[in-house]
Protein backbone atom coordinates (compact mmCIF):
# COMPACT_ATOMS: atom_id res chain seq x y z
CA UNK A 1 0.00 0.00 0.00
CA UNK A 2 1.60 3.28 -1.10
CA UNK A 3 1.32 5.83 1.70
CA UNK A 4 0.53 8.47 -0.85
CA UNK A 5 -3.30 6.40 -1.14
CA UNK A 6 -3.79 7.14 2.68
CA UNK A 7 -6.64 9.71 3.64
CA UNK A 8 -4.58 12.91 3.92
CA UNK A 9 -5.62 13.32 7.66
CA UNK A 10 -3.32 12.47 11.29
CA UNK A 11 -4.22 9.58 12.46
CA UNK A 12 -3.34 11.27 16.20
CA UNK A 13 -5.28 14.30 16.30
CA UNK A 14 -7.44 14.01 12.70
CA UNK A 15 -6.38 17.03 11.64
CA UNK A 16 -4.24 17.41 7.72
CA UNK A 17 -1.24 16.61 7.28
CA UNK A 18 1.70 19.32 6.67
CA UNK A 19 2.96 19.13 4.01
CA UNK A 20 6.46 18.06 4.74
CA UNK A 21 6.78 17.40 8.35
CA UNK A 22 5.30 14.16 8.56
CA UNK A 23 5.57 10.33 9.14
CA UNK A 24 4.32 7.14 7.75
CA UNK A 25 4.28 4.21 9.57
CA UNK A 26 6.13 1.57 8.07
CA UNK A 27 3.41 -1.34 9.16
CA UNK A 28 -0.03 0.22 9.15
CA UNK A 29 0.96 3.08 6.52
CA UNK A 30 -1.34 5.42 8.90
CA UNK A 31 0.37 9.24 8.48
CA UNK A 32 1.14 11.12 11.73
CA UNK A 33 2.19 15.09 12.44
CA UNK A 34 5.29 15.31 14.16
CA UNK A 35 3.61 16.38 17.37
CA UNK A 36 1.74 13.43 17.14
CA UNK A 37 4.98 11.09 16.50
CA UNK A 38 6.84 12.63 19.61
CA UNK A 39 9.25 13.49 17.10
CA UNK A 40 11.39 17.85 17.32
CA UNK A 41 11.56 19.28 13.97
CA UNK A 42 14.93 19.41 14.64
CA UNK A 43 15.44 16.06 14.89
CA UNK A 44 13.09 15.32 11.98
CA UNK A 45 14.78 17.74 9.74
CA UNK A 46 18.51 17.15 10.70
CA UNK A 47 19.16 13.94 12.63
CA UNK A 48 17.39 11.54 10.98
CA UNK A 49 17.86 10.29 7.70
CA UNK A 50 15.88 8.73 5.25
CA UNK A 51 16.00 5.14 5.56
CA UNK A 52 14.97 5.88 9.12
CA UNK A 53 11.72 8.09 7.93
CA UNK A 54 11.19 5.56 5.75
CA UNK A 55 11.68 2.55 8.57
CA UNK A 56 9.60 4.81 11.40
CA UNK A 57 7.21 2.97 13.25
CA UNK A 58 3.90 4.18 15.38
CA UNK A 59 3.38 3.92 18.81
CA UNK A 60 0.53 1.60 17.92
CA UNK A 61 2.74 -1.16 16.30
CA UNK A 62 5.18 -1.03 18.32
CA UNK A 63 2.95 -1.89 21.20
CA UNK A 64 1.08 -4.76 19.04
CA UNK A 65 5.03 -6.11 18.46
CA UNK A 66 5.30 -9.00 20.69
CA UNK A 67 7.85 -8.61 23.30
CA UNK A 68 10.80 -11.70 23.77
CA UNK A 69 12.21 -12.17 27.48
CA UNK A 70 12.62 -9.52 30.04
CA UNK A 71 15.97 -8.08 29.22
CA UNK A 72 14.23 -4.79 28.47
CA UNK A 73 12.31 -4.04 31.31
CA UNK A 74 14.05 -1.99 34.19
CA UNK A 75 12.74 -3.55 37.13
CA UNK A 76 13.51 -7.24 36.23
CA UNK A 77 16.64 -9.03 35.95
CA UNK A 78 17.58 -10.92 32.80
CA UNK A 79 16.85 -14.07 32.59
CA UNK A 80 19.33 -16.93 33.83
CA UNK A 81 21.91 -17.59 30.98
CA UNK A 82 21.77 -21.28 31.75
CA UNK A 83 17.94 -21.40 31.46
CA UNK A 84 18.21 -19.63 28.31
CA UNK A 85 20.06 -22.23 26.96
CA UNK A 86 17.72 -24.85 27.15
CA UNK A 87 15.32 -23.53 24.60
CA UNK A 88 16.00 -21.63 21.45
CA UNK A 89 14.65 -18.07 21.19
CA UNK A 90 12.02 -18.82 19.15
CA UNK A 91 10.68 -20.69 21.59
CA UNK A 92 10.44 -17.52 24.13
CA UNK A 93 7.74 -16.57 22.35
CA UNK A 94 4.89 -19.65 23.06
CA UNK A 95 6.42 -20.02 26.54
CA UNK A 96 4.83 -19.05 29.76
CA UNK A 97 7.10 -18.82 32.70
CA UNK A 98 5.32 -19.37 35.89
CA UNK A 99 6.51 -19.73 39.82
CA UNK A 100 6.12 -23.57 41.19
CA UNK A 101 3.88 -23.58 44.26
CA UNK A 102 4.01 -26.15 45.66
CA UNK A 103 7.84 -28.24 46.11
CA UNK A 104 8.62 -30.93 43.86
CA UNK A 105 9.98 -34.13 44.48
CA UNK A 106 14.35 -33.99 43.56
CA UNK A 107 13.39 -37.07 41.26
CA UNK A 108 10.71 -35.26 39.52
CA UNK A 109 13.58 -32.04 38.88
CA UNK A 110 15.75 -31.27 36.62
CA UNK A 111 19.21 -30.76 37.92
CA UNK A 112 18.61 -26.75 36.71
CA UNK A 113 15.29 -26.89 38.24
CA UNK A 114 13.16 -26.58 35.38
CA UNK A 115 10.29 -28.89 34.39
CA UNK A 116 8.32 -28.73 31.18
CA UNK A 117 4.97 -29.41 30.72
CA UNK A 118 3.49 -28.82 27.05
CA UNK A 119 4.04 -25.18 26.27
CA UNK A 120 4.24 -24.35 29.64
CA UNK A 121 7.74 -23.90 31.58
CA UNK A 122 8.10 -23.57 35.32
CA UNK A 123 11.16 -22.36 37.57
CA UNK A 124 12.01 -23.61 41.30
CA UNK A 125 12.83 -20.38 42.84
CA UNK A 126 14.51 -21.15 46.68
CA UNK A 127 12.86 -20.09 49.64
CA UNK A 128 13.62 -16.47 50.63
CA UNK A 129 11.91 -14.10 53.13
CA UNK A 130 11.79 -10.97 50.29
CA UNK A 131 13.31 -11.69 47.04
CA UNK A 132 16.02 -8.33 46.41
CA UNK A 133 14.09 -7.76 42.89
CA UNK A 134 10.65 -7.86 44.88
CA UNK A 135 12.12 -5.18 47.26
CA UNK A 136 13.31 -3.20 44.24
CA UNK A 137 10.51 -3.38 42.25
CA UNK A 138 8.33 -2.47 45.09
CA UNK A 139 10.70 0.81 45.98
CA UNK A 140 11.38 1.54 42.10
CA UNK A 141 7.40 1.53 42.34
CA UNK A 142 6.83 3.90 45.24
CA UNK A 143 8.89 6.30 43.58
CA UNK A 144 7.53 6.39 40.13
CA UNK A 145 3.98 6.93 42.19
CA UNK A 146 5.64 9.90 44.14
CA UNK A 147 7.54 11.28 41.13
CA UNK A 148 4.10 11.27 39.74
CA UNK A 149 1.95 12.88 42.47
CA UNK A 150 4.60 15.34 42.63
CA UNK A 151 4.54 16.17 39.28
CA UNK A 152 0.42 16.25 39.68
CA UNK A 153 0.76 19.01 42.47
CA UNK A 154 3.13 21.10 41.41
CA UNK A 155 1.43 21.46 37.45
CA UNK A 156 -1.37 22.29 39.43
CA UNK A 157 0.40 24.90 41.85
CA UNK A 158 2.28 26.10 38.70
CA UNK A 159 -1.59 26.41 36.87
CA UNK A 160 -2.94 28.53 40.35
CA UNK A 161 -0.01 30.55 40.47
CA UNK A 162 -0.30 31.37 36.26
CA UNK A 163 -4.63 31.84 36.98
CA UNK A 164 -3.27 34.44 39.35
CA UNK A 165 -0.67 36.24 38.07
CA UNK A 166 -3.12 36.83 35.39
CA UNK A 167 -5.80 37.93 37.00
CA UNK A 168 -4.03 40.41 38.94
CA UNK A 169 -2.66 41.99 36.14
CA UNK A 170 -6.12 42.11 34.25
CA UNK A 171 -7.20 44.01 37.65
CA UNK A 172 -4.33 46.36 37.56
CA UNK A 173 -5.22 46.93 33.66
CA UNK A 174 -8.60 47.38 34.31
CA UNK A 175 -7.90 49.76 37.41
CA UNK A 176 -5.00 52.13 34.91
CA UNK A 177 -7.82 52.01 32.33
CA UNK A 178 -10.64 53.17 34.83
CA UNK A 179 -7.97 56.09 36.02
CA UNK A 180 -7.62 57.35 32.60
CA UNK A 181 -11.21 57.22 31.41
CA UNK A 182 -11.98 59.28 34.75
CA UNK A 183 -9.28 61.55 34.21
CA UNK A 184 -10.46 62.22 30.27
CA UNK A 185 -13.90 62.95 31.80
CA UNK A 186 -13.03 65.26 34.25
CA UNK A 187 -11.41 66.96 31.68
CA UNK A 188 -13.86 67.04 29.38
CA UNK A 189 -16.35 68.30 32.20
CA UNK A 190 -13.74 71.42 33.26
CA UNK A 191 -13.76 72.38 29.53
CA UNK A 192 -17.63 72.03 29.57
CA UNK A 193 -17.99 73.96 32.31
CA UNK A 194 -15.62 76.75 30.92
CA UNK A 195 -17.32 77.31 27.79
CA UNK A 196 -20.68 76.93 29.56
CA UNK A 197 -19.50 80.24 31.51
CA UNK A 198 -18.12 81.76 28.49
CA UNK A 199 -21.35 81.23 27.06
CA UNK A 200 -23.29 82.97 29.40
CA UNK A 201 -20.43 86.24 29.38
CA UNK A 202 -20.91 86.29 26.05
CA UNK A 203 -24.71 86.50 26.34
CA UNK A 204 -24.26 89.20 28.96
CA UNK A 205 -22.41 91.00 26.76
CA UNK A 206 -24.96 90.85 23.83
CA UNK A 207 -27.84 92.23 25.79
CA UNK A 208 -25.92 95.08 26.79
CA UNK A 209 -24.73 96.11 23.11
CA UNK A 210 -28.34 95.36 22.06
CA UNK A 211 -29.53 98.07 25.37
CA UNK A 212 -26.73 100.77 24.61
CA UNK A 213 -27.65 99.98 20.20
CA UNK A 214 -31.60 100.57 20.95
CA UNK A 215 -30.27 103.91 23.41
CA UNK A 216 -28.56 105.21 20.67
CA UNK A 217 -31.44 104.69 17.75
CA UNK A 218 -33.43 106.62 20.01
CA UNK A 219 -31.11 109.67 20.42
CA UNK A 220 -30.52 109.48 16.57
CA UNK A 221 -34.36 109.61 15.69
CA UNK A 222 -34.57 112.67 18.78
CA UNK A 223 -31.35 114.63 16.77
CA UNK A 224 -33.12 114.09 13.35
CA UNK A 225 -36.48 115.41 14.49
CA UNK A 226 -35.30 118.51 16.81
CA UNK A 227 -32.93 119.42 13.46
CA UNK A 228 -36.32 119.40 11.04
CA UNK A 229 -38.36 120.91 13.48
CA UNK A 230 -35.57 123.75 14.19
CA UNK A 231 -35.15 124.06 10.14
CA UNK A 232 -39.13 124.05 9.61
CA UNK A 233 -39.11 126.43 12.57
CA UNK A 234 -36.74 129.19 11.40
CA UNK A 235 -37.65 129.59 8.16
CA UNK A 236 -41.23 129.57 8.08
CA UNK A 237 -40.85 132.60 11.27
CA UNK A 238 -38.44 134.30 8.85
CA UNK A 239 -38.80 138.41 8.26
CA UNK A 240 -37.14 139.17 6.21
CA UNK A 241 -35.60 137.24 3.04
CA UNK A 242 -32.67 137.53 1.33
CA UNK A 243 -32.06 137.30 -2.56
CA UNK A 244 -28.87 135.89 -3.90
CA UNK A 245 -28.61 136.06 -7.30
CA UNK A 246 -25.80 134.04 -9.24
CA UNK A 247 -25.92 131.36 -6.26
CA UNK A 248 -25.80 127.98 -8.01
CA UNK A 249 -28.20 125.49 -7.22
CA UNK A 250 -28.28 122.03 -7.65
CA UNK A 251 -30.61 119.07 -8.62
CA UNK A 252 -32.30 117.81 -5.03
CA UNK A 253 -30.03 119.53 -2.84
CA UNK A 254 -31.68 120.29 0.70
CA UNK A 255 -31.85 123.79 2.62
CA UNK A 256 -29.60 122.92 5.01
CA UNK A 257 -26.70 122.34 2.28
CA UNK A 258 -27.06 125.56 0.74
CA UNK A 259 -27.07 126.93 3.98
CA UNK A 260 -23.84 125.44 4.86
CA UNK A 261 -22.30 126.67 1.09
CA UNK A 262 -23.48 130.10 1.54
Amino acid sequence: MDPKNVESLCAGCLQTLPNKEKLFCKLCYKGYDLQCANITTARFNKTMTLVQKKSWICQDCCCKIPKTGNVNTPIRTPINTETQLLHSPTEDNNVTFRKRTTNSSPASSFSQGLSFSGDTQYIEHKDTPTSPNTEEELTLKNLNDIITLSLRNNNKTIIAELQNTIQIEINKAIVKIREDIEGKLNTLSKETEQQRDDIITINKKIEKLTVENDNLKREIQSLIATKVENSTHCYENNCRKIVVYGFPEYYKESIYDEQYRL
